[in-house]
């Protein structure tokens, strides 16, 4: 497995730096590379451009093998462009950039980008779940890869696990649907929390453009919880 980082809030301290890949649907993608998009402005060809050159060099192939699917203005929370790395320091600062979706052999990859293209960064995707609170200080994690990499626990203890078959094609099937989406329990709740209550915070990052509603951010807080659960239950 790879090293736990620091990434949720609400008091985790454990979350995992992860990476996979998932088929999508690419109907439309056009080639990446180093020729010109046609529809895009110079400055998001500067930041399409420079994720293609991360992708690629990640991967070993062509920039010419590398598509284009879709670049989005974002403003990051942070100078590391929301994307926890281990060591760095992240100035709490708003970041302008760019949301770019790639693929390469039909699996999908989200790159992201400051707004001069001078680095870029791959927000690997994965579902991260932690739950927190409660008088004895409950801190669990449950940090799943797409490539099937899993682990789950106590904060700081974490032990590698499987998810079932139809747990990974329902975890797939969020990832190849929406983008990356992050939020609590309490903010489903509208904002209240008993003091001995528990606060769950869950961070999708999955390569589609859907954002979840509140009933299906219910439902993957649920599946998470569940999910945690059953594989806790068995160590």
């Amino acid at each position: 497995m790879k090293p736990i980082t620091t990434l949720l809030t609400g008091g985790l301290a454990a979350a995992l730096f992860l990476s996979a890949c998932q088929p999508v649907d690419l109907i439309g993608a056009e080639p990446g590379g180093p020729a010109p998009i046609a529809s895009l402005e110079p400055e998001t060809q500067a930041s399409v451009d420079a994720a293609i050159a991360l992708l690629a060099e990640k991967l070993g192939r062509p920039a010419t093998e590398i598509l284009f699917v879709d670049a989005t203005p974002v403003q990051f929370s942070d100078s590391c462009l929301g994307i926890a790395i281990p060591e760095a320091m992240c100035a709490a600062v708003i970041t302008p950039g760019y949301r770019v979706t790639l693929s390469a052999g039909d699996l999908a990859y989200v790159v992201h980008t400051s707004h001069d293209a001078s680095y870029a960064l791959e927000n690997e995707a994965r579902l991260l779940w932690g739950r927190t609170g409660g008088f004895a200080g409950v801190c669990q994690a449950l940090e799943i890869e797409r490539d099937g990499a899993i682990v789950a626990g106590p904060c700081g203890s974490l032990d590698a696990v499987e998810l079932t078959e139809a747990e990974r094609a329902q975890l797939l099937e969020w990832l190849a649907r929406f983008g990356e989406t992050r939020f609590t329990s309490d903010e489903l709740a509208g904002g209240t929390v008993v003091a001995d209550g528990f606060v769950d915070d869950l961070y999708l990052v999955g390569t589609g453009t859907a954002t979840p509603n509140a009933a299906e951010k219910q439902a993957m807080l649920d599946w998470a919880a569940e999910v945690y659960t059953r594989l806790t239950a068995q160590s």
